[in-house]
C-alpha cells in the first residue's frame, strides 16, 4: 500500500447508492408518509381554527389636527415628507401600545380580550423605510376583525397629535378580510421527501467512506501492491457446477485466463506449490482454488489439491466425493491410512486430499507440515486451500512448505482496513505474494439485474405454489 490514507475514487461513491437503492427508496417513502401526515395535520388544523386575515395599509403624514402640513401649505413639500418618514417609527410603537389597544377594546366593548391577545395576532411592518405602514390581523370573526382594524386606525390617527404633537395617518388600503382555511402545504411535503431521500443516500455514502470495501480491482494494485490476475464475475452456473464438469460460463473462462497467467508466473518464479488465502471466510477461495487446480489438471499437469481449511472444509463437497474413512488428511495425519489411500483421484490428473470436519480440528504444527510435505511428492503442481489469514495467523505456517501465496479478495466483502492487516501479515512473514484474484465482481448493471432476477424467481415460485395448490385442491 502506498500510504495509510484511504483514498476514495469519485465514481466509487455511486456504487453504495446503487447497492442501497432499496433502503433509500424505502426511506424516501417513509418521508412521503411523514409529509402526508404533517400536511394533513396542518390542513385539519386550518379547518378547525378557521380564521380571517384582516389587512390594511396606512401612510403617516406630517399634518396637524386641522389637516395642514407643517410647512403651512395644503400640499406637502420635501420637508413634510422627510418629517413624516421620521415619525413613522414612533407611529409603529403607538399602533401596538397598551394604551392604544385598551382604547380599542373599550370602544368596541370586546369581552375577555386583553392587549397581549391582540398583539399576538397583529403584525405591523414598515414598508422599505418609507412612511407606509402595512398591517395584518388574524381574527376568528370577519366582522369583528374589520371593526378592530378600522378602530385601530382611527385611534392612532387621534393619538399621534396627542402624544407626539404631530402627525396623522391616512388610509392607503381600507381593511379587507380573507378567509384562512385548511390548505395543502406542498412545499412541506416536498421537503420531507427530499430530506429523507438525502438522509438515506448520505447514510450509505458515509458508511462507505468510514469503512470502505474493495469495489475496484485497481485498489489492490495501487494500495497493496498486489497484481490482480483476473476478476471473476458473479456466476450462478459456475457456483452450481463441479470444477471438472464440462460446461461454459463467464466465470469459468475467467478462471481459465487466470490459470494461464498463474502457470506462467509460477514457471517464471520457479515454484510449484501455492496456497490460496483471503481476509475472511466467505470470499470464495475454495471455489477458485479448485477451479484453478482443475485447469492445471486439464492441460496434463499432475496436480494435487489439498484442503487445509480445517474450520470450514469445502473441497470434498464441491467435487461431490463420497469419502471413505481412510480418504482424508485427518486419517493420514493420525496414521490410519497412507498417502495412496488418503488422496482421492477426482478425475484425470487431479488428486484431492480432503479434510473432514472434526470436533477437534487439526492444526498446522510441525508434524502436520511433515505429513503435507510428504503428500506433495510426485506432483507437478500443488494447490492448498488455506484458512483466511486475516482471521487466523496460523496459516502462515504453510510458508514452510509452500513456495508462494495467492491472495483472494471478494468484491465488496472485507473492509479495506481488514484487507490491509491480512496483506501486511503475509508480507511481514516473508512469503512471496505471486498475485491475486478478485472474486464475485459485480457492476451497477449486475446489481440491478440480480435484484430483478430474484424478484422474477420469487414471482415464479409463488405462481408455481399457487398452481400446485389448485391441483391438490382439485384432486
Amino acid at each position: 500500500m502506498q500510504s495509510d490514507e484511504k483514498r476514495i475514487r469519485i465514481d466509487d461513491i455511486f456504487y453504495p447508492l446503487i447497492k442501497g437503492w432499496r433502503f433509500i427508496v424505502s426511506f424516501t417513502f417513509v418521508g412521503l408518509i411523514i409529509g402526508i401526515i404533517l400536511v394533513g395535520a396542518g390542513y385539519l388544523r386550518g379547518e378547525i381554527l378557521r380564521e380571517y386575515n384582516i389587512k390594511s395599509s396606512v401612510a403617516v403624514v406630517a399634518q396637524n389636527r386641522e389637516g395642514t402640513f407643517i410647512s403651512r401649505s395644503q400640499d406637502p413639500n420635501q420637508n413634510d415628507i422627510k418629517l413624516a418618514e421620521d415619525i413613522t417609527d414612533p407611529a409603529l410603537f403607538i399602533f401596538q401600545s397598551n394604551n392604544t389597544l385598551n382604547r380599542m377594546i373599550e370602544k368596541l366593548k370586546l369581552v375577555g380580550i386583553e392587549p397581549k391577545d391582540i398583539r399576538k395576532k397583529l403584525k405591523i411592518v414598515r414598508y422599505e423605510d418609507t412612511q407606509i405602514i402595512e398591517m395584518s390581523l388574524r381574527w376568528r370573526s370577519e366582522t369583528e376583525g374589520l371593526r378592530m382594524m378600522t378602530a385601530l386606525i382611527e385611534i392612532v390617527d387621534s393619538e399621534l397629535p396627542e402624544t407626539i404633537k404631530l402627525g396623522r395617518v391616512s388610509v392607503v388600503d381600507p381593511p379587507r378580510a380573507t378567509l384562512i382555511s385548511g390548505s395543502i402545504n406542498a412545499s412541506l411535503l416536498i421537503f420531507t421527501v427530499l430530506a429523507c431521500l438525502l438522509i438515506g443516500a448520505a447514510w450509505y455514502i458515509v458508511r462507505f467512506l468510514i469503512a470502505p470495501t474493495i469495489i475496484n480491482e485497481a485498489d489492490m494494485e495501487d494500495y497493496f501492491g498486489i497484481e490482480i490476475f483476473e476478476s471473476i464475475e458473479t456466476d450462478a452456473d459456475f457456483a452450481k457446477q463441479k470444477p471438472l464438469s464440462d460446461y461454459t460460463s463467464p466465470a469459468k473462462e475467467e478462471i481459465a485466463a487466470a490459470s494461464h497467467i498463474i502457470i506462467n508466473r509460477m514457471e517464471k518464479e520457479g515454484c510449484n506449490k501455492l496456497y490460496f488465502t483471503s481476509t475472511e471466510h466467505g470470499e470464495g477461495v475454495s471455489k477458485l482454488v479448485s477451479g484453478v487446480a482443475a485447469q492445471f489438471a486439464g492441460i496434463g499437469k499432475k496436480t494435487l489439491l489439498i484442503d487445509c481449511n480445517f474450520k470450514k472444509p469445502m473441497l470434498a463437497s464441491m467435487f461431490e466425493v463420497d469419502l471413505k474413512p481412510e480418504q482424508s488428511l485427518n486419517s493420514l495425519y493420525n496414521g490410519e491410512s497412507d498417502k495412496i489411500d488418503a488422496i482421492v483421484n477426482v478425475g484425470g490428473y487431479l488428486g484431492l486430499l480432503p479434510v473432514v470436519l472434526d470436533d477437534n480440528p487439526p492444526n498446522l504444527n510441525g508434524e502436520m507440515l511433515d505429513v503435507l510435505k510428504s503428500a506433495m511428492e510426485g506432483y507437478d503442481y500443488v494447490f492448498i486451500d488455506a484458512m483466511p489469514v486475516g482471521e487466523d495467523a496460523e496459516v502462515l505456517e504453510l510458508n514452510r512448505i509452500a513456495d508462494a501465496v495467492l491472495f483472494v479478495t471478494a468484491f465488496d466483502k472485507a473492509y479495506v482496513d481488514n484487507v490491509k492487516i491480512a496483506v501486511e501479515r503475509l508480507k511481514e512473514s516473508g512469503i512471496p505474494i505471486i498475485g491475486g484474484l478478485v472474486n464475485f465482481k459485480r457492476n451497477w448493471h449486475d446489481i440491478v439485474k440480480e435484484k430483478r432476477t430474484k424478484k422474477l424467481h420469487l414471482f415464479k415460485s409463488k405462481k408455481e405454489r399457487d398452481l400446485n395448490g389448485k391441483k391438490e385442491h382439485q384432486l
